[in-house]
């Protein structure tokens, strides 16, 4: 199982699709908040802004002690010409 520390849908939908049981407790990162605007930095940033927040969340999954953050983070960037 996958606890995402995110509230995104499409990131859920496509675990799901692939087979992965799916939690969502959310972090509460303002991602509006994060200065890095290259987005493999932004990516990084972001990932490690919400796993620290979650190990600060009294949350089920880490009550529990089933969980231990796996930072992952996307950014779609889109060249318009």
């Amino acid at each position: 199982k996958v606890v995402l520390a995110s509230t995104s849908r499409w990131r859920a939908q496509l675990m799901r699709q692939a087979g992965v049981e799916v939690s969502i407790e959310d972090s509460r990162v303002d991602e509006s908040a994060c200065p890095e605007r290259d987005p493999a930095a932004r990516a990084v940033a972001l990932a490690e802004l919400k796993a620290a927040a979650h190990m600060q969340q009294p949350t089920p999954a880490r009550e529990t002690g089933k969980a231990s953050p796996q930072p992952a983070e996307v950014v779609v960037v889109a060249q318009v010409e």
